[in-house]
């Protein structure tokens, strides 16, 4: 893991000229360590200015004001604080009331760069950058526990995809052992072969779920020793493979927990699902022909959930959490893996990306990045780090 960072790290910052030349000239005899504080250096003196405009939009627990300290906080917020305290920049914040309003200004070289819960689009109508990513999630779905939908919920999971294809596996194994039972006993024993063939599976499919199940299946018995070693053999296979079915079934058969259903995105069409006006999340749905129903905020997507006037809200996993956590909401939070969210700076000026795009790599290599993580989302080091292996 640490490796491909400092792989990908050097990748980056060779394409910035000459110091691609240093970087390239030190990387066969300094270590790591050493190495990343000659880039510290070079990006101290990189900086194309020392003061910066930086649009803000109000998007926690990426950025948003404390209503007591009258500061700006958040997860973006933080990381470029601590860029630019490493940095020694000084900067300003300007309040932006949306999106495509900050990014007509980044673009008009009112601000420098943007900041808040910002994804990166591969298209857009503007002549952006997008920074390296500095958090990568996906979405998030939340539901309020249905104590009340009990019956209903173990119905439609009972018709859930999941436990019909292990039922149905379980019924082929079954069958497949009582038609060998009847190719090996059918000339010398009447239980299997006398009696017809429809008889004789009938009671090879007893003899075999019995077997299977170690409950036992009576007198239905073999009598050659063929059929008693096919016995011993499917004995020992069915315990395995009874074990694996069973546990698939009893797992898509988990009354009264709702997140079972997300793991499935093709479950989310046969419910009421909420999403934000212009969220990713209503992208998702949309791009994939499921229906939602649009809520003007998140405030009014949470309450028509506690409501049920939807059963399920999906929006962007860190701004769902936070929102949740922050105000002791009864909800509960799936994270999905629809869809991947790479958070990042707005930015107008190319050569200030690059000098962004170093600043991030060497910040979250640091430790302040995880704590900063941590202070706002409860996610530990390690699933910050599993967060960010795809995209490295």
């Amino acid at each position: 893991m640490k490796l491909l960072r400092y792989i990908f790290f050097c990748v980056i910052c060779a394409s910035s000229g000459a110091f691609g030349e240093k970087l390239e000239s030190s990387a066969s005899s300094e270590s790591p360590e050493a190495l990343l504080q000659v880039v510290k250096k070079k990006i101290e003196q990189g900086w194309t200015k020392r003061h910066y405009r930086v649009g803000v939009s109000e998007q926690p627990p990426f950025s948003f004001l404390n209503k007591n300290t009258k500061k700006w906080e958040g997860i973006a917020i933080d990381i470029w604080q601590g860029i630019a305290a490493a940095n020694k920049l000084t900067y300003e914040f300007h309040v932006v009331p949306s999106l495509n309003q900050g990014q007509r200004d980044v673009e008009a070289g009112r601000f420098d760069l943007l900041i808040g819960a910002f994804p990166a689009v591969p298209q857009n109508d503007y002549h952006i950058e997008y920074s390296l990513p500095f958090y990568v999630s996906g979405l998030g779905v939340a539901f309020a526990p249905q104590r009340g939908k009990i019956v209903m919920n173990f119905f439609r999971m009972f018709l859930s995809w999941e436990f019909l294809s292990a039922l149905f596996g379980l019924v082929l194994f079954v069958f497949t052992g009582a038609v060998g039972m009847w190719i090996i006993e059918r000339r010398n024993n009447p239980l299997f072969g006398k009696e017809g063939f429809l008889k004789a599976v009938g009671n090879g499919m007893y003899w075999s779920a019995g077997t299977v199940t170690s409950v036992g299946s009576g007198n239905t018995l073999p009598d050659t020793p063929r059929g008693k070693a096919f016995s011993i053999f499917w004995m020992f296979i069915g315990v395995l493979l009874t074990s694996v079915l069973m546990a698939a079934i009893t797992s898509s058969l988990t009354v009264g927990q709702l997140s079972s259903l997300f793991t499935n995105p093709k479950n989310l069409k046969s419910m009421t699902i909420g999403c934000i006006e212009g969220s990713d999340g209503e992208f998702y749905l949309s791009e994939n022909l499921i229906a939602c129903r649009p809520q003007q905020s998140l405030e009014e997507g949470i309450k028509a959930l506690l409501n049920n006037d939807i059963e399920a809200l999906i929006y962007s996993d860190p701004l769902l959490r936070y929102e949740i956590s922050t105000k002791n909401v009864p909800v509960e939070v799936y994270s999905t893996t629809y869809s991947q969210l790479y958070y990042s700076f707005v930015i107008g000026d190319q050569a200030f990306l690059h000098e962004v795009n170093k600043a991030i790599l060497l910040y979250i290599n640091g430790p302040q990045w995880s704590k900063d993580i941590f202070k706002y989302l409860k996610i530990s080091k390690d699933s910050v780090v599993k967060k960010f292996e795809g995209f490295l």
